[in-house]
């Protein structure tokens, strides 16, 4: 200990109490210094990306609306798959293979994307649903990754897309209609989505001379 009265440090001795003898044959006091310790640098972890739906209230389409049951309904936080809810969608009946029924929402950001939940129509025909396909699609509308829905539709589906990069989210049916109760895209966005405008070049007119033949001289 430090003896502030000497300005010393002191080793004290004491006798223990159950001892009559008490013998002290050398003593010997070494000091080291330690040195002060070099400061420890740390790094802090990355922060985990916050999670967002971020298909909530995006602009959607589909590819047609009876019954004003319109693709925006599938994107406005109400998950009750009741038709009388009136938050689910659908589209008209009918078509061709080659021309299947679809639903389409732009994120308008390029996302990272953790997982999309598909929450089915409940009141009735949930077939409608099986065998869909769910497209996430980058800014020129290439597929990036895709799911399919099992062949017999549950009434909520997620699928992971392990932090895929896309813009678009695109469900194709292989049904006669397509109904949907809500479309949840988990992720984080990245950046902005570029915005495209068409670009309007010089109208080119191609004329062609056309020379008159001489008239025959009269006989």
């Amino acid at each position: 200990q430090y003896d502030y009265s000497v300005r010393a440090i002191m080793m004290k001795i004491s006798q223990p109490p159950n001892s009559n003898d008490f013998i002290i044959d050398d003593v010997s006091l070494k000091l080291t210094k330690i040195p002060t310790p070099a400061p420890v640098t740390t790094v802090s972890p990355r922060p985990t990306p916050v999670l967002s739906n971020l298909a909530l209230s995006k602009p959607c389409t589909q590819k047609s609306t009876t019954n004003n049951r319109h693709a925006g309904l599938a994107v406005d936080g109400n998950t009750d798959g009741n038709i009388h809810a009136g938050s689910t969608t659908q589209t008209r009946g009918g078509g061709a293979f080659w021309d299947p029924h679809y639903w389409t929402v732009d994120l308008q950001v390029v996302a990272s994307v953790s997982s999309i939940t598909l929450y089915n129509r409940v009141d009735c025909c949930p077939e409608w649903l099986d065998g869909a396909t769910v497209y996430l699609l980058d800014e020129m509308f290439k597929v990036v990754a895709s799911r399919t829905v099992p062949g017999t539709a549950p009434a909520r589906v997620t699928f992971a897309f392990a932090h895929a990069e896309g813009t678009h989210v695109r469900i194709v049916s292989t049904s006669d209609v397509l109904s949907l109760a809500e479309v949840e895209v988990y992720g984080s966005v990245v950046r902005p989505a570029a915005t495209w405008s068409p670009t309007v070049g010089p109208t080119v007119f191609v004329t062609a001379a056309v020379s008159a033949a001489p008239s025959a001289a009269p006989s």
